[in-house]
Parts: C-alpha cells; sequence; structure tokens
C-alpha cells in the first residue's frame, strides 16, 4: 500500500484487507472482467487506468477513485469491476475489522 493513503481516519493496519484466493484471484478477476467497451474501441483509446478504491470494515471493495483512464468508458467499466468484486477479508487493526 503507498504510504499517501495512510492517514488518520485509515491508519496502517495490522493485517491488510485481503480477496478471496489471494492476489492472483484479483488480477483474474480482473483480467477476465475486463471487457473494452465499444465507444472506447471505436474511438481508438490508448493508455492506461490507475484508480484506488477502499474495502470497508465488513470487506465491501467501493469508493473508487479514478487518478487516470484513458476513456469516460473504460473508466466507468472498471468502477462497475470493483463494485461487483466478491467481498474481501477486512482489514484488522487491534483485531477490530478496519476500512
Amino acid at each position: 500500500m503507498p504510504t499517501q493513503f495512510i492517514t488518520e481516519e485509515y491508519p496502517q493496519p495490522d493485517v491488510w484487507a485481503k480477496y478471496p484466493g489471494g492476489k492472483e484471484n484479483l488480477d483474474w478477476y480482473i483480467r477476465m472482467n475486463t471487457i473494452i467497451p465499444e465507444k472506447a474501441r471505436k474511438e481508438g483509446y490508448q493508455g492506461r487506468v490507475l484508480l484506488s478504491y477502499e474495502v470497508d470494515n465488513e470487506g465491501q471493495a467501493g469508493n473508487p477513485e479514478v487518478l487516470m483512464s484513458p476513456h469516460p468508458a473504460i473508466t466507468e467499466m472498471y468502477r462497475e469491476i470493483i463494485f461487483d468484486m466478491e467481498k474481501w477479508e477486512p482489514a484488522m487493526l487491534n483485531n477490530e475489522p478496519v476500512p
């Protein structure tokens, strides 16, 4: 986790949130759900998407913030991917789940 995301509101947890099956399953989930929207394809998009999102204390991913995107349709596709994720194991701080 980049240190700029560690704040008073979101302190560094003792245990980070975990996606079911680990990073490999998270990568697979994203790859399998990445379908470039026709509008972006027709308009000849190029570039990468960079976004951040939160995993709340119940394990739900949300609040995606797009930091860089080559096309609005691609931005929306990845926002939907984040909202549709399986529940994570939430981060833990002092044996309590935290966002």
